[in-house]
């Protein structure tokens, strides 16, 4: 759009044949309309993360009917395409090294083989970030939840709360329960924005977060949901409930590592 319409004021302009009042912007024009349809031929190319390439994975996708196969097959095409430039790149810096072409061209050669280069790392990043996203999207709650749930009674006091679970425990967090009904969820942030004088006589439900549907999960959503949920409400952990118990906890620091042991199993 911004080409065609930078091409038609040039076109407008020598329309009306005042060459010395618009010949600066007939060159300006020019320049822009020619720039940014190059950038747009560019962005067409078929190899993702372009819009070429998206458009690409939306067919491989369409036909195939898995989104991550789709993606890392675009990234591929983004990678071969990235060879291509630099390659191209260098065999111009070659020739115009060698005389073959003007001595101009090494710096052709050179923006060819860092677009490539560019193109080359962005694909990859994509093809791996795919990959992550698809063996994530296979992994449940229910294989990496903390199983051994400790709640604290909403009356306990906060020294003792401190003592008897935050210490004895080690975790960052723990459901808050009355009448074994789940009524909201404390952490150690929770802990430390209260003055430690008053821990003897604030309790557990006076400082807690209050419950919220966004703070509990079902033990069969994919790990991949529980990780958008905490960045989007900015939960450090999750409780994961099943038909109105509590059965397991779940933990951004749990997910990292867990992770981190399927992506690196144990030989």
């Amino acid at each position: 759009m911004i080409s065609g319409g930078c091409l038609a004021i040039v076109a407008l302009a020598e329309a009306i044949q005042q060459e010395q009042a618009l010949r600066g912007v007939v060159m300006l024009g020019l320049l822009l309309g020619m720039g940014n349809l190059q950038l747009g031929v560019f962005n067409l190319i078929p190899g993702f993360p372009l819009d070429g390439g998206r458009i690409l994975r939306a067919g491989l996708w369409a036909w195939g009917k898995d989104y991550y196969r789709a993606t890392k097959q675009a990234a591929a095409a983004g990678l071969g395409f990235g060879v291509i430039f630099v390659l191209w790149g260098l065999l111009r810096i070659r020739q115009a090294a060698t005389g073959e072409l003007d001595a101009s061209m090494v710096w052709t050669g050179g923006w060819l083989a860092l677009i490539g280069i560019f193109l080359y790392i962005a694909a990859l990043a994509s093809r791996r970030q795919a990959t992550l996203r698809q063996s994530i999207s296979t992994i449940r709650i229910q294989d990496m939840m903390v199983r051994t749930v400790v709640s604290i009674p909403a009356q306990t006091m906060l020294d003792e709360a401190v003592n008897r679970y935050f210490q004895a425990y080690g975790y960052g967090g723990f459901p808050v329960v009355e009448d074994r009904r789940l009524i909201g969820l404390v952490t150690v942030p929770d802990i430390q924005a209260v003055p430690a004088e008053t821990w003897s006589w604030r309790r557990v439900d006076q400082v807690m977060r209050p419950f919220s549907e966004s703070m509990i999960i079902s033990p069969d959503v994919p790990a991949i949901q529980a990780m958008g949920r905490m960045a989007r409400e900015g939960w450090d952990q999750l409780i994961v409930v099943q038909d109105g118990e509590i059965v397991g906890l779940v933990t951004q620091s749990a997910l990292v590592h867990f992770l981190q042991l399927r992506s690196h199993p144990i030989r």
